[in-house]
């Protein structure tokens, strides 16, 4: 079982340090999130949104507070570069079809540029 080793102090940015052809290195923020927070699963589906500063491979996975892997919405996801709206969805399942708990969940998106893996977190919420 996939496990995340998390505490409740999550950050909800991540920072990611990219250097260019011309050797300047920039800072990049993935600005993930979903839309709406929180969200009635039945009702609406969490829809994700990032920006991606070169093209790779999106994965999103969806934790409980215990750091329990709860979904997998998506692995090794190909993706161009820029901003994505609405392309991948969370129903507000777990992977057996059931519908969770509602509360807090820790969704996890995990970007493969190039080989280098770079991860962003926020906090969904689940109400019914």
């Amino acid at each position: 079982m996939r496990k995340l080793g998390i505490n409740t102090a999550i950050p909800l940015a991540a920072l990611v340090v990219l250097a260019t052809a011309a050797g300047a290195v920039t800072e990049y923020e993935f600005q993930f999130h979903n839309y709406p927070n929180p969200f009635f699963p039945g009702d609406s589906d969490a829809s994700f949104s990032y920006e991606l500063p070169s093209p790779g491979n999106v994965s999103i996975y969806v934790y409980d507070f215990e750091g329990a892997l709860v979904r997998t919405v998506e692995e090794n996801y190909p993706q161009v570069y820029g901003k994505h709206e609405g392309e991948l969805e969370w129903d507000g399942r777990d992977d057996t079809g059931e519908i969770v708990a509602p509360g807090p969940y820790v969704v996890v998106l995990e970007v493969n540029i190039a080989g280098e893996v770079y991860r962003d977190t926020f906090v969904a919420v689940v109400n019914r």
